[in-house]
């Protein structure tokens, strides 16, 4: 039988997985070059100490270890932390999406995990508040509720005016956007055309400017 002539590539994958059956060699390996997990013996994508290593040095080395442990919370916050990606946080166990200490924590590291976040974390103020001010952008995720919440609002205009461009119900809010644009007069931009001709409305917050 002719003797299959391997690629240059083929060769280093080869080079690669026979180091990698030695477990010390990887943990080393791993703690370096968290991506090398690619090239190890299956029981090694399930050994959680090699895992927890490669994916604190590469988050997306999540997605080459053991089905197992794509489910252990454990490594999919050390992938988050490390990567940011919501799709590994959308793995986490109901357990940890409703630890409120701790989504408060991983939302700083990417506030987009408030898609995956249960129904009663996305009301809730706090958790609101932070991923909003963070990136506005965001708000657009949130319940109606939230996005009548004028006391929320107000408190996120301070800094972040533009926020208002997804709350189109308060842009028409006489009395919210009185108060908005005497919180941050750069709200005026987001008056709804309404507002803009009312006498009324023109009259309070000239009085504020």
């Amino acid at each position: 039988m002719e003797k299959k002539i391997l690629t240059k590539e083929e060769r280093k994958k080869m080079k690669k997985f026979r180091y990698y059956t030695d477990r010390e060699s990887l943990l080393k390996a791993v703690t370096n070059d968290g991506m090398r997990i690619e090239y190890c013996l299956p029981e090694f994508k399930n050994d959680k100490e090699i895992v927890l290593k490669a994916v604190k040095n590469n988050g997306r080395a999540y997605y080459y270890s053991s089905q197992e442990l794509q489910k252990d919370d454990d490594v999919i916050k050390a992938s988050f932390i490390q990567s940011g990606d919501t799709k590994i946080f959308d793995n986490f166990s109901d357990k940890c999406k409703n630890n409120k200490k701790m989504i408060l924590k991983l939302i700083e590291r990417n506030p987009y995990i408030f898609r995956y976040l249960p129904d009663s974390l996305k009301k809730d103020l706090n958790v609101c508040f932070k991923a909003f001010n963070i990136h506005p952008a965001v708000i657009k995720l949130a319940p109606d509720e939230i996005l009548k919440n004028q006391s929320l609002i107000l408190r996120l205009i301070k800094n972040k005016e533009w926020i208002l461009k997804y709350c189109g119900e308060l842009n028409s809010n006489k009395k919210f956007m009185v108060k908005a644009v005497s919180v941050n007069e750069k709200c005026l931009k987001f008056v709804s055309e309404d507002l803009k001709n009312d006498k009324d409305f023109i009259f309070k917050i000239s009085k504020n400017l």
